[in-house]
């Protein structure tokens, strides 16, 4: 059945609300998540608060299993770490720069209608490939 022009038109796949979820509209259940500070069982009969230890034993244990050394050395290694991802990011950036340039390169000379003669092209090319294939070298090791 056709409806009369300029009837409005409904669309079949209309857009549904999206449901955002909020503090106010999740319903969570003590037991259905696991909270950063776990439950304490309590024996009946036994004082609502457990027995802390003292603050002094808590900072010993801290301070004994971490030397300064090993401090020193852990930070040694990231900052070395880091470094290395910054140098394998400058050698990935360069090698695909050498590849964007091969390719407009190579565009630019098999384009032209005599290419065949152009050998201080194809000598390029060829540098252009060394270098790209040295630079492939060089990361993988």
């Amino acid at each position: 059945m056709r409806k009369p022009p300029g009837t409005p038109r409904q669309k079949k796949n209309s857009v549904k609300p999206v449901k955002v979820i909020t503090e106010e509209t999740l319903d969570v259940k003590k037991g259905d998540v696991q909270s950063a500070t776990a439950e304490q069982l309590r024996i009946p009969g036994t004082p609502e608060t457990p027995a802390q230890p003292a603050a002094g034993a808590a900072n010993a244990n801290a301070q004994g299993s971490k030397n300064p050394s090993e401090d020193d050395k852990g930070r040694a290694a990231l900052k070395e770490r880091v470094a290395l991802k910054e140098k394998i990011k400058d050698a990935q950036s360069d090698l695909e720069l050498l590849q964007r340039e091969y390719q407009l390169d190579q565009d630019s000379i098999y384009s032209s209608p005599d290419y065949a003669k152009n050998t201080s092209g194809k000598e390029k090319l060829a540098a252009l490939k060394q270098r790209i294939s040295d630079s492939n070298k060089n990361s993988t090791n």
